[in-house]
């Protein structure tokens, strides 16, 4: 990645989700997603286990490692760079 440009493909791993509807919920649907992503040229996957969306219920961070960690264990397993877009200590350890 030495590039001055580095591009992240979110997926947003909520119910909530106000620009994709939680459309990637579902761990298989979140993988798919990251793998094409990456194949579409993102440089990172950037991974939101929390909807930023002002409507949306609080997330506890229970709920937050629930649903990143089978995405995570399958990108790390691909190779993939992950970030993490959560404010909760306990689900960024």
């Amino acid at each position: 990645m030495n590039k001055s440009l580095i591009i992240f493909g979110i997926v947003n791993i909520t119910s909530d989700s106000f620009s994709d509807g939680g459309r990637y919920l579902a761990p298989d649907a979140a993988i798919a997603q990251a793998r094409k992503l990456m194949a579409e040229g993102a440089d990172v996957i950037d991974l939101g286990p929390a909807s930023s969306n002002p409507d949306a219920a609080p997330v506890s961070s229970d709920t937050e490692i629930a649903r990143i960690a089978p995405v995570l264990d399958a990108l790390k397993a691909d190779g993939i760079p992950v970030s993490l877009d959560s404010y909760q200590p306990a689900t960024q350890a």
